[in-house]
């Protein structure tokens, strides 16, 4: 049978299919449109996306045993269920929750830095939500927050120099802009500004991103994990994974705890867990990797 994970970001949106032996038998990775607000509207969307992936992928409906799906949103717009689609049990809650629940965490703290930033924490046999009130309040530590800082940086360096940085030249660019006028425009005139803002860090690249910007985010995720006992961090997210200076220095500055890092795509981590026996299919040291200053 095949299991399905789903992993909904506020960026992209990814989506596999495995066995039960855990082999892959199909990856798809999209851009996030939107966000739905409504359950009716999600459960719609999340139809329409399996509906599409499994005919991709020659998978047939009759052949699905679980899906299992992390959507941000959950627990902030709506509340996490349990649900069947064409009769199949899904599963749905928060995406980050999801990765703690599907690890499973334990004795840990696990730090999600993707477009935003949310730190997930276990007390007295529940897991618990730290941070992750949204862009509104600075999201620090977040894509979105090290975007902000990419293009701010970038911009008072040219006001103080009348210089062209190497992160300016790559966001005129990245963004067909010609003065730092037409960029402030054009991220405006963005569709959807957060995934836009949060995007500059991979398309600028971290060989451009400037140290006072690296620096901020590292200053951000120190001050969280110091409000924990838990000496083992579990650091997650596109931040983290694509950002390795970012998780070394942490590990220098917080000598006294263990790093690790998760190092599987979350929506492949979603397929390998059975909730019906709340038993994980894949070795841990297959999904956490030691980080060593």
């Amino acid at each position: 049978m095949i299991k399905i994970g789903v992993d909904w970001g506020k960026t992209n949106i990814r989506i596999a299919a495995s066995d039960d032996s855990g082999k892959i038998h199909a990856f798809q990775k999209l851009e996030t449109q939107l966000l739905p607000e409504t359950w009716e509207l999600f459960l719609h969307f999340l139809e329409q996306l399996i509906s599409k992936f499994l005919i991709s992928g020659k998978i047939e409906w009759r052949n699905i045993a679980q899906i299992v799906a992390g959507v941000a949103g959950v627990r902030t717009h709506f509340e996490p269920c349990d649900a069947k689609i064409f009769g199949v049990p899904i599963v749905i809650d928060n995406d980050v929750m999801m990765i703690a629940k599907t690890i499973p965490l334990k004795n840990a703290i696990l730090c999600y830095a993707g477009t935003g930033a949310i730190t997930i924490f276990p007390r007295n046999g529940n897991l618990h939500v730290f941070g992750g009130e949204g862009q509104f309040l600075g999201d620090p530590g977040s894509g979105y927050h090290l975007g902000q800082s990419i293009v701010r940086t970038a911009l008072r360096r040219f006001a103080l120099t009348e210089k062209s940085s190497p992160t300016l030249k790559k966001l005129y660019q990245i963004l067909n802009a010609e003065s730092p006028n037409e960029i402030l425009l054009r991220i405006l005139e963005a569709e959807n500004q957060i995934r836009a803002i949060a995007g500059f860090v991979q398309k600028v690249g971290w060989e451009f991103i400037d140290e006072r910007s690296i620096l901020e985010v590292v200053d951000a995720w120190q001050q969280v994990i110091e409000q924990f006992e838990e000496e083992s961090v579990i650091l997650a997210g596109g931040i983290f994974t694509a950002g390795n200076r970012i998780c070394k220095l942490l590990q220098k500055r917080l000598p006294q705890r263990e790093f690790s890092i998760l190092q599987i795509e979350p929506a492949k981590l979603f397929t390998a867990y059975d909730f019906s026996a709340k038993k994980h299919q894949i070795p841990i040291d297959k999904i956490l990797k030691k980080i060593n200053a």
